[in-house]
């Protein structure tokens, strides 16, 4: 994998989330979903293998913080809710209340648009480099996709609703 939960803690920075909230299968599904899909395969390998570090740079200031932010969002609403044998459960604690479902929104409507700004500067990058004629990125294929959105689109056609 590209990042590790540990990783997903520290690029979030945030209060009271902790590595077992960002299961391996939910990092697995983000990368698949917006660095394979969006670069291709044989890009996609080249990131894990990673041979020699030669993608460091690469990854620490454009993969990992996009792949955070896209995890984050897909296990936000776990986050806040228990599900168990016996039903889903909102999760609360001594003195904090849970928040409305319309804050709820606007805060997984403020990830998801982290998430794409960084999601647009990975791909400018890797424009970049390819138009620059580095041998590392001229494998990376380019995605008709102009937004987050469409990459959802093209790697789960069945999906129809961003959030």
């Amino acid at each position: 994998m590209l990042l590790k939960a540990n990783e997903i803690v520290n690029i979030l920075g945030g209060r009271g989330l902790a590595e077992e909230q960002f299961p391996a299968q939910d990092i697995r599904a983000v990368e698949l979903k917006y660095i394979r899909a969006e670069f291709g395969d044989a890009f996609y390998q080249a990131l894990l293998q990673n041979a020699g570090g030669v993608y460091d740079g690469f990854l620490a200031t454009f993969v990992k913080p996009a792949l955070a932010y896209g995890v984050y969002l897909q296990v936000f609403d776990r986050i806040m809710y228990e599900i168990s044998s016996r039903g889903v459960f909102q999760l609360g604690g001594k003195d904090a209340s849970a928040a409305p479902s319309s804050e709820r929104l606007a805060m997984k409507a403020n990830i998801a648009d982290t998430l794409g700004t960084l999601l647009d500067a990975m791909r400018e990058e890797v424009a970049s480099q390819k138009t620059a004629g580095n041998p590392l990125y001229t494998i990376a294929t380019t995605s008709t996709a102009t937004s987050e959105a469409e990459v959802i689109m093209i790697s789960n056609p069945k999906r129809n609703v961003w959030l």
